[in-house]
């Protein structure tokens, strides 16, 4: 009774702080600004919503809050998934059995694994099902039918995703081996076949994964994904089935990025839109509850510094968690170049254990529930999702606009718009285009074939899988290459200008501007006069001089020490880091200057450039 009265006492104590209002925050922010607009503190995101510098419970229209609980499973946690791997399949059962005992609740198994009736009952025989579920995505018809004939005990335990998604095929490969009816009319006996013989498999996979991977945004991974679930519907009710029986077999599967919040809230925006379709479907209230699978970005991770992929699939798995995913697969931080490791699947697997086991985030209902910026975001993806959504049925469903291109090309343009601002390091990628490390031993790499059938029917333009690290680590590629083939490596050197203090901001920048193209950069000492730079430089041969020093030093000295540059170096690249005075750049171009380099400097083009110039790069490489 004490200790409730001590804690009742606290709490009253605490209203002595005084909680201010927005008024006071604005007048605060105008103050630290210092003279420059409040709009420099909103953010425009790729989805096209604007983020506010600050929310409060005035932004927070609906209580999204509650209604969100609706659609989650209170009892159940969310699924671990992990790949299982074999050449045989003795050692594959063997790689399911070490999973599930390490905590996987899901086992993925890529269907060409598993080739013949006898490999299916070694399947089935062996693995304890009742103790983890299965997903295969994209398996054939063919072995879906040796599965549903399977007359094994083990059978009546089989239960997850055995997923087919024609759509999601054919805009990541560009073709099908037959024409959309007929994978129609497939997807439909398989479903109604489930629904007999394997209730507790779900057989309608809607994947966002191709959007994703091919540079989407978030509104357009839901506006399409939900767009392709409706074609779905729609040709499950024209072939029998009811709205209840689709929904009981239809599961999403989405790519999480990095954008903690956004990714929170497209997968809190998609169930609530989901659950609306449903609904306008005729569908009941359990059918209006989405399965959601989530998978860590392919399109965030990198080839170099390979580690930090760790970090941000942590962040990412987080994100799932938080939002509310069933089903979370963390990727391994060599999936961009390599075969997966034991070490790198063991990582990746216990990312998933920490977080449930020893975060206890699995204790915690809807985790995000109640936070005003993230409900407002939630909001704001969730309109803006469904305008683009209606828009795509205006012009007659997915199918039609995947056949136009107009999907493609949409995406497109977010895809170029964020390279960019990756190109510029506006959007900085740690340890690609920014904080490079030359000195780091790259991983030992494993070129991994993929054997895709692609047939001949419904050709259209595919939606390529790209990451964002690619542009500036072929610059590093080509770097490495060069050095490998004559022995140098492509280096540029500083020629720093005014004391040490002055000149190193601009000296830092310039390092790692280059650093990311995979450049050695050197570097002089602080010179203070014109002698000293002759005196140290005239005997140098450098293919590239960039000289660092602030504004007062360049008013000073830099004509002057261009001129004395180009004195020696005739045939030299020579640039100033930093934006000139405009009045002055008629002296500098006389003198021999060949550009600047600066914050609005395209790195990616600059670098690919020189490389170019310097013999460095092999288109055919």
């Amino acid at each position: 009774m004490q200790e409730k009265q001590a804690i009742q006492e606290l709490f009253a104590s605490l209203k002595e702080f005084n909680v201010p209002s927005y008024a006071e925050w604005e007048e605060a922010a105008l103050a630290s600004l210092k003279g420059k607009p409040l709009e420099q503190l909103f953010t425009n995101t790729y989805e096209g919503i604007k983020l506010n510098p600050i929310y409060t419970r005035k932004d927070q229209k609906t209580d999204l809050q509650t209604e969100y609980r609706d659609f989650l499973n209170y009892e159940k946690p969310w699924e671990i998934c992990q790949h299982a791997s074999g050449n045989t399949m003795e050692e594959l059962t063997q790689s399911i059995h070490q999973l599930i005992n390490n905590g996987v609740m899901t086992v993925i198994v890529e269907a060409e694994s598993i080739q013949t009736k006898e490999d299916i009952e070694r399947l089935l025989r062996d693995v304890p099902f009742d103790r983890a579920s299965l997903r295969i995505n994209e398996p054939t018809k063919r072995f879906f039918e040796e599965l549903t004939s399977y007359k094994g005990e083990n059978k009546q335990n089989i239960h997850g995703i055995i997923g087919f998604d024609p759509i999601g095929y054919w805009i990541t490969n560009g073709s099908l081996q037959n024409s959309l009816q007929v994978h129609f009319d497939e997807l439909v006996e398989i479903a109604k076949s489930a629904i007999e013989h394997l209730p507790k498999v779900k057989t309608i996979l809607v994947q966002g994964h191709a959007f994703h991977n091919g540079g989407a945004n978030a509104v357009q991974e839901i506006a399409y994904s939900l767009a392709v679930a409706v074609e779905y519907i729609n040709q499950c009710l024209e072939r029998g089935l009811s709205i209840d029986h689709v929904a009981s077999q239809l599961t999403f599967s989405y790519s999480i990025g990095s954008n903690l919040f956004m990714e929170i809230a497209k997968i809190r925006a998609i169930r609530f839109l989901w659950a609306a379709i449903v609904k306008e479907f005729g569908g009941n209230e359990e059918s209006q509850k989405a399965f959601i699978h989530a998978h860590t970005s392919k399109t965030t991770k990198t080839k170099y510094d390979p580690y930090v992929n760790i970090l941000r699939a942590t962040v990412e798995s987080f994100a799932a968690v938080i939002a509310g995913a069933n089903s979370i697969t963390t990727s391994t931080f060599d999936e961009p170049f390599n075969r997966s490791s034991a070490f790198s699947e063991r990582i990746a697997r216990n990312v998933q254990s920490i977080l449930k086991d020893e975060t206890h985030l699995n204790k915690v209902l809807d985790p995000a529930g109640g936070s005003w910026y993230i409900e407002n975001l939630t909001e704001e993806l969730s309109k803006t999702a469904w305008s683009l959504f209606q828009e795509i049925m205006k012009n007659g469903g997915i199918v039609p606009s995947i056949r136009e291109g107009k999907v493609q090309q949409d995406i497109q343009a977010v895809r170029e718009k964020r390279f960019e601002n990756i190109d510029y390091r506006k959007e900085r990628i740690v340890g690609t285009n920014m904080y490079a490390n030359l000195y780091e031993d790259p991983l030992s790499t494993t070129k991994i074939e993929k054997n895709v059938l692609q047939g001949s029917i419904e050709v259209i333009e595919p939606i390529p899988s790209i990451r964002w690290s690619m542009k500036f680590e072929l610059l590093r590629d080509q770097a490495y290459r060069f050095t490998k083939l004559t022995g140098n490596k492509l280096s540029v050197h500083l020629v720093n200008i005014g004391s040490y203090i002055h000149h190193k901001p601009r000296t830092d920048f310039i390092k790692g501007f280059f650093e990311v193209g995979g450049f050695e950069v050197t570097q002089s000492s602080s010179f203070q006069t014109i002698e000293e730079i002759s005196e140290e430089l005239h005997e140098t041969n450098q293919q590239v001089l960039i000289v660092c020093g602030n504004d007062e030093t360049y008013d000073r000295l830099g004509v002057k020490v261009i001129e004395a540059l180009r004195k020696f170096h005739s045939t030299s690249k020579i640039y100033v880091a930093g934006k000139l005075n405009s009045t002055k750049k008629d002296e500098y171009d006389k003198a021999g200057l060949s550009g600047t380099i600066h914050t609005n400097t395209n790195c990616y083009e600059f670098l690919l450039t020189l490389q170019k110039e310097m013999g460095g790069y092999d288109e055919k490489a």
